[in-house]
């Protein structure tokens, strides 16, 4: 089995699967996909259409009724995770968060990097999905 460049070129942390994560600030955060090294979900072209195109995002902002951003990149964008997480559980509802996978939030701040390098992480709702 042929391993990613990228991935190969990281030292292993035991909880990622993919072998595309890295450490997250926190503990809570340090999630994998879970999926194998060749079919990460961030490597997937349904992740790069939907959490990483600036057109789509553009769109989905104007259809999901959310106040337009000058700018992608606080996360990569509020969106960008909103995206993620309508794309895999739908709807959540208000207060209700998930921890999005390590390697997804890793290429969404490639493709949207912050101009000052801060960035927001998972901030804890009334109640925390699976």
């Amino acid at each position: 089995m042929e391993q990613n460049d990228e991935a190969s070129a990281v030292p292993l942390i035991q909880w990622c699967k993919c072998q595309m994560c890295r450490p997250m600030p926190l503990e809570i955060e340090n999630k994998c996909c879970t999926r194998r090294v060749t079919d990460c979900i961030s490597s997937s072209e349904a992740f790069k259409d939907v959490c990483l195109n600036a057109h789509v995002l553009h769109v989905l902002e104007r259809n999901m009724r959310v106040k337009p951003r000058s700018h992608y990149n606080e996360f990569g964008s509020d969106s960008d995770p909103m995206n993620y997480i309508y794309w895999k559980y739908g709807r959540l509802g208000r207060g209700n968060r998930v921890v999005l996978p390590a390697c997804c939030v890793r290429k969404i701040r490639e493709r949207f990097p912050s101009a000052n390098g801060q960035y927001r992480g998972f901030i804890p709702g009334e109640n925390l999905q699976d």
